[in-house]
């Protein structure tokens, strides 16, 4: 079978996952949006337009989806019928420049970020201004990718710098370990998300 491109960043909402999928061996040649099967795998190409992401979240109080650049800098927002992406604006705390890796809303619509600086930030959806919650106390390095638990309320953590799933307080910004990813523990995930209807 035709090697296919690897998922860089998806998000679930309604059914489907949405996944944005860079060309067969590249890390950030975009390829296209893609839905895909959950049942069989199968995927169904919506555009090939778009910037490179590296993460994704659905808000379902603005009912947008939102991402982050894959220089980690900017919040965007991408149209899951066109594929079409927008810049909100560049990740800052204060004046100090912020490089998001993880993104999530919870169900009341508040997003979340991790850092390349391991902490954890609320992040303005209108400006992406960030706001320091608190260190995750974990090294957070390469692609990641989190979501909520939008039943329980938990935040859940795929750090890949050390292929480990962790719960995220987003009162305090501590990571606690899960346990880690794959039949050996050094599994990298780059796509994370818990249906919610």
């Amino acid at each position: 079978s035709a090697r296919l491109g690897s998922v860089y960043a998806g998000a679930y909402y309604n059914y489907k996952w949405y996944a944005q999928v860079t060309q067969p061996g590249t890390q950030s040649a975009l390829e296209g949006l893609y839905t895909i099967d959950l049942n069989d795998g199968t995927r169904t190409l919506i555009s090939t337009k778009g910037a490179h992401l590296v993460e994704m979240t659905y808000d379902y109080a603005s009912s947008t989806m939102y991402g982050v650049s894959n220089n980690a800098e900017e919040l965007m927002i991408i149209d899951i019928h066109t594929g079409e992406t927008t810049s909100v604006g560049t990740f800052q705390e204060g004046e100090t420049a912020v490089y998001i890796l993880a993104l999530a809303c919870d169900v009341e619509g508040t997003m979340y970020g991790i850092s390349t600086s391991d902490n954890l930030y609320t992040i303005d959806k209108a400006t992406a201004a960030c706001t320091l919650v608190g260190p995750t106390g974990v090294d957070a390095a390469f692609t990641q990718s989190m979501d909520f638990d939008r039943n329980s309320g938990v935040l859940y953590w795929l750090n890949n710098a050390d292929y480990t799933l962790c719960t995220v307080d987003t009162t305090t910004g501590q990571a606690t370990a899960v346990g880690t990813v794959g039949e050996l523990g050094d599994e990298s995930l780059n796509s994370m998300f818990i249906p919610y209807i």
